[in-house]
């Protein structure tokens, strides 16, 4: 009885033939010569369409609108930030290098001219011309300006000493002190008191949080009562409240930008209470232990 013909199975590509097919030398031979499709190389075109998205990526990605689909947007932003923080730092670092000694001494020197202001500012209030609230108004103007002047360029030029940290403070107090004291000696007795009331509430939360911040600083925590932004908007407005009473202390009420000069007066005086109150209340755990030991 003659054997049954075995018709010889083509197998695919990286699959093993069962049976007696994969162990007949003349089977292999057979399957051997069997033509295979042709495989593109890798990493080529292998199509019209493939070859349009290729193009269209390339032209994205000159265009600079092609992103990684793998990495979330959040990546992408954070990435940019940090490359804008770190550029910001190199363009910071090459200023103060370029910056030299005696430069490097700017910011001390414009502390020092608010405190050396005080006098001229004094001087020009109780001169008897019609020119001299407007002088005296910017005297005080240009000292508020080297107020935030000195503390932008001891950060930009990464000059900070302790000097301009002690100064600092003292410099503004002393100057927003004076002219304080100036502005209800020009008033009539109607108009003083408008003057008075803010000028004795500031002098006195400026004297106690100096005392709150010094005494938490012995104790190690002179963070807890930094300033905040309630204490950052006070001193904005108390500026431009003193520059236009200045402007306007022989006309009185009489003039729109006096009472303009007034009403934010009044608003960094409230402003001022409600960072006091917010200092205490920071620093209260620290007060309550001193108080119990």
């Amino acid at each position: 009885q003659q054997p049954r013909s075995v018709v010889p199975m083509v197998p695919a590509q990286g699959l093993a033939v069962p049976g007696p097919l994969s162990r007949s030398p003349s089977a292999r031979s057979q399957v051997s010569r069997v033509p295979q499709a042709p495989t593109a190389p890798q990493g080529g075109i292998c199509s019209k369409s493939t070859g349009a998205s290729a193009l269209a990526a390339v032209l994205a990605l000159r265009a600079g609108r092609l992103r990684n689909p793998r990495v979330p947007p959040l990546v992408h932003a954070s990435a940019s930030t940090s490359a804008s923080n770190s550029a910001s730092a190199s363009a910071s670092a090459s200023s103060a290098a370029l910056v030299g000694p005696r430069l490097r001494m700017l910011p001390n020197i414009l502390t020092s001219l608010r405190l050396v202001a005080i006098a001229p500012m004094v001087l020009l209030f109780y001169v008897p011309c019609s020119w001299a609230p407007g002088a005296t108004s910017a005297v005080f103007a240009a000292a508020a300006l080297t107020d935030w002047l000195d503390g932008y360029l001891a950060r930009r030029w990464r000059v900070s000493s302790a000097f301009g940290a002690f100064f600092d403070p003292v410099a503004d107090k002393l100057i927003v002190g004076a002219a304080l004291v100036l502005l209800p000696t020009s008033s009539s007795p109607r108009e003083a008191w408008l003057l008075a009331l803010p000028a004795v509430i500031l002098t006195l939360r400026e004297i106690f949080v100096s005392a709150l911040r010094e005494w938490m600083a012995t104790a190690g925590q002179r963070e807890t009562v930094k300033v905040g932004w309630t204490g950052k908007c006070k001193t904005a407005g108390l500026m431009v409240a003193i520059i236009l009473l200045l402007a306007t202390s022989r006309e009185g009420l009489q003039s729109p930008v006096f009472r303009c000069g007034v009403a934010i007066l009044h608003v960094s005086t409230l402003l001022a209470t409600t960072s006091c109150l917010s200092y205490l209340r920071s620093a209260w755990p620290c007060l309550a232990k001193g108080i119990d030991s």
